[in-house]
């Protein structure tokens, strides 16, 4: 997947990343599960972004090192265990430029609502309802006009084009896929 597919968009400023699970010690550390799309990246970036009374904070981070499939981290100005209370269950965002173009566009599909989902023949599949995670790839989970819940992998061949502006997914699916659905 990349950037270029959708041209020029408006795409939301932030995304959410992650989510600060608990604190790590006495020193103000926390431990920060990330999304697995933003796993490698995380590490590269000097600050994140935190929701407090309806307007995003900055806030910059000090050290991060993995611990499992997580990371500890100690943000700027928090420096013992009572500072950072906070901070737990908060979710952590980033901006859109600060993510790579496979990121960004997973992130816009993960959470941008409405998405319509067409064929490459501009017939209507449906309305993306979730892309779910699974061990090996993500899917597509599609709710049709039909009521019908579809599931087709999110993987390049079958992406024919992400419209960021008009929320829009075409996809080019194996054929037969779509009649194994009775669409």
């Amino acid at each position: 997947m990349n950037r270029e597919r959708a041209g020029e968009y408006e795409t939301p400023e932030y995304f959410t990343i992650g989510r600060i699970l608990k604190t790590h010690g006495i020193r103000g550390e926390v431990i920060l599960a990330p999304y697995r799309i933003v796993q490698d990246e995380i590490l590269d970036f000097e600050s994140v972004m935190i929701e407090t009374d309806n307007k995003f904070e900055e806030i910059v981070i000090s050290q991060i090192r993995p611990h499992k499939d997580r990371y500890i981290v100690l943000f700027e100005g928090f420096s013992d265990i009572n500072e950072c209370q906070d901070l737990i269950g908060k979710e952590i965002y980033a901006d859109a430029d600060s993510l790579s173009d496979e990121a960004l566009i997973y992130l816009f599909l993960q959470q941008t609502e409405g998405i319509r989902v067409e064929d490459s023949e501009g017939k209507e599949i449906g309305v993306l309802t979730e892309l779910m995670e699974t061990s090996g790839h993500p899917v597509f989970v599609i709710e049709t006009p039909g009521k019908k819940e579809l599931m087709i992998p999110a993987v390049d061949e079958f992406i024919e084009e992400i419209d960021m502006d008009d929320k829009k997914l075409v996809l080019n699916p194996p054929e037969g896929i779509f009649e194994i659905y009775d669409i």
